[in-house]
């Protein structure tokens, strides 16, 4: 059985590689030298986001994926952009503390 595809907008920890890379596909936005051309190729193939407060999702990237059901935002600060997920995406953040 085939494993999910997630896309990674920005940095990730060696961990956190190594726990999604047992579940999924991962696709580095930083590996791919055309987004919009590959998106355009591959994008109903990704199911899951994962991206960080500084960087975020563009909108076209979202449209671009008909398939999309999660996208995770990691991170110290908000959104870059405003984010408006298709209706067919669940949008889940974790925003970390300072104490």
């Amino acid at each position: 059985m085939s494993m999910p595809d997630l896309l990674l907008i920005g940095d990730a920890t060696d961990e956190m590689l190594h726990r999604l890379s047992e579940k999924l596909n991962i696709h580095a936005l930083s590996d791919i030298a055309d987004p919009s051309a590959w998106l355009a190729e591959h994008g109903d193939k990704i199911s899951y986001v994962a991206t960080n407060g500084h960087d975020g999702i563009l909108p076209a990237y979202m449209e671009a994926m008909p398939n999309l059901k999660v996208i995770s935002c990691y991170g110290w600060a908000m959104m870059r952009s405003t984010l408006k997920p298709p209706p067919h995406a669940a949008f889940m953040s974790r925003i970390r503390q300072m104490y």
